[in-house]
């Protein structure tokens, strides 16, 4: 029943979350709409999108698994902007390996978290 709350509790607030992140949305084209602030200039920041996705699943987390896959969010959406602003002289031919290495760590941190969670639960019974 815990689980089933806390799953819950994680979909509502990543509901919220996401609500204010397209209200913000809205309002940014309704302003470009308006003639007051011109969107076409921040379409380069669209991988910011996918950090903001991994902020929301942080600012929403319930479980540890939750943030780990945020911060993964969040570090994708920065590679994508380092690369395609060629920032260090970072490109997507050159700098590939840093994703590999990303992923790699996000899947021993969530193998590693869902081992002490299983021995947490074995210990209580």
């Amino acid at each position: 029943m815990s689980s089933e709350l806390e799953c819950s509790t994680h979909h509502n607030r990543k509901r919220t979350l996401w609500g204010v992140v397209l209200i913000a949305v809205g309002v940014l084209f309704l302003l470009d709409r308006m003639d007051i602030y011109q969107v076409s200039e921040i379409w380069r920041l669209w991988p910011f999108v996918i950090a903001v996705a991994g902020l929301v699943e942080i600012l929403s987390a319930t479980r540890l698994r939750h943030v780990t896959r945020g911060l993964l969010n969040i570090v994708l959406g920065l590679w994508f902007y380092a690369a395609i602003e060629n920032l260090w002289g970072w490109t997507f031919g050159n700098s590939w390996p840093i994703l590999m290495i990303v992923f790699g760590i996000s899947v021993v941190l969530n193998g590693l978290v869902e081992h002490f969670q299983k021995t947490k639960t074995e210990s209580l019974q």
